[in-house]
């Protein structure tokens, strides 16, 4: 029980950083049709 949610806590704040990190490429840089991909594999990589 513990190690599950403990594998909960860490999966979920990988998953915020990776939408920090996007949201924070989407500031400094201008919208681009080649930064979705990047995103979904940064999403399928953890």
């Amino acid at each position: 029980m513990v190690q599950h949610s403990t594998v909960r806590y860490f999966c979920s704040a990988r998953i915020n950083q990776a939408l920090i990190t996007s949201a924070e490429i989407s500031k400094s840089r201008p919208a681009r049709h080649d930064k979705t991909p990047r995103h979904a594999r940064t999403h399928i990589t953890f």
